[in-house]
């Protein structure tokens, strides 16, 4: 799964995990280059069960370093 670099918890009690990329993979398309990695952000119910990834193959989230749940549950990746 990689690092786990950020943990944010809503109302609800269900929590989501940011996990960071060990490695990444570089591609050259025919006018720039294409970076397929990337981090990834799970989310868990109450009793730990895994629900879900999140937002898979986002480009926002190559430089994500953190994650905040505000108070109206909404889910902010930070870079």
């Amino acid at each position: 799964m990689g690092e786990a670099v950020g943990v944010a918890t809503n109302s609800k009690g269900i929590f989501m995990c940011l996990h960071e990329r060990v490695s990444s993979n570089v591609t050259t398309g025919t006018n720039r280059a294409f970076v397929r990695s990337s981090s990834r952000l799970f989310e868990f119910d109450q009793t730990g069960k895994y629900v879900r990834e999140m937002a898979k193959g986002c480009m926002g989230f190559i430089f994500a370093h953190a994650v905040r749940v505000d108070p109206q549950d909404n889910i902010w990746v930070i870079g």
